[in-house]
């Protein structure tokens, strides 16, 4: 079955007793037929409270039964980030074969730590891995055409920044990386993610300002595809470009909702 992205819970205590939290995301390997390797996004924090909220992603092995089980053992740590509230809490794979994760700016408000402009940390960013190889000191490499690579204070595991909760992202079948960014007090926004790109927050909420003096010199900002207004919708949740043939009037249209309606 193709389970690619769905959002699933797991029980982590096949990582850690100590370990609670709940998982966001989960993507298959582009080669998941031969290896078996699935990735799942798990936001995880320590029930003797002495490790701060993480966002983890883990790859773990599935059997070839059907339906698939998972390999106890098999896991395998690929990277792990500090968060404090949205963590965003999605993967999936591109049509280059490296990993594209989605990261919130790690706190429940306006950014106080301007985090979405900041790119010394991994949070308000899209991030983009290659999980088939690994250089020193990590489980997977940085692709060498990282847009940031190079650049002073600044990731390279970063590709596109300026995110307040990526909570889905999904590639169409022209290989265009759709985000569904959750607002904060009047706007949603859905994203063509582009390389390099700074998709304003908090700079901007959609094309309300609300802290110009945070811009980043490192690229100017791409205003959202679509902003709904709070009006319309609130939190949202993207989403998927159509491509089944059962209903030809959606064909190639992103569907996607918002939480707080339904």
């Amino acid at each position: 079955p193709d389970v690619t992205d769905s959002v699933a819970i797991f029980d982590m205590k096949w990582i850690d007793k100590s370990i609670r939290g709940s998982g966001w995301g989960l993507t298959l390997h582009p080669n998941y037929v031969e290896n078996g390797y699935a990735y799942i996004f798990l936001n995880v924090t320590k029930r003797d409270g002495q490790e701060k909220e993480h966002n983890h992603i883990y790859r773990i092995q599935l059997t070839k039964t059907d339906p698939p089980q998972f390999v106890r053992g098999s896991e395998k740590l690929i990277i792990k980030w500090a968060t404090a509230g949205h963590g965003g809490g999605d993967l999936a794979f591109g049509p280059d074969g490296y990993l594209y994760i989605g990261s919130g700016d790690g706190t429940s408000g306006s950014d106080v730590d301007n985090t979405g402009q900041d790119l010394t940390d991994l949070t308000g960013s899209i991030l983009r891995i290659d999980v088939d190889h690994a250089e020193e000191g990590k489980a997977y490499r940085i692709p060498p055409d990282n847009p940031f690579i190079g650049k002073e204070n600044t990731l390279p595991e970063i590709y596109a920044f300026g995110f307040r909760n990526p909570w889905k992202i999904a590639f169409d079948s022209a290989g265009r990386l759709w985000c569904g960014d959750v607002g904060w007090e009047l706007w949603e926004m859905i994203h063509i993610v582009r390389r390099g790109g700074n998709h304003g927050w908090s700079v901007m909420e959609a094309t309300h300002t609300v802290k110009p003096e945070t811009l980043s010199p490192l690229a100017p900002i791409t205003p959202p595809l679509i902003a709904h207004p709070h009006t319309e919708a609130a939190s949202v949740t993207g989403g998927y470009v159509y491509t089944s043939p059962r209903l030809p009037a959606l064909q190639g249209a992103y569907i996607y909702g918002d939480y707080e309606t339904g």
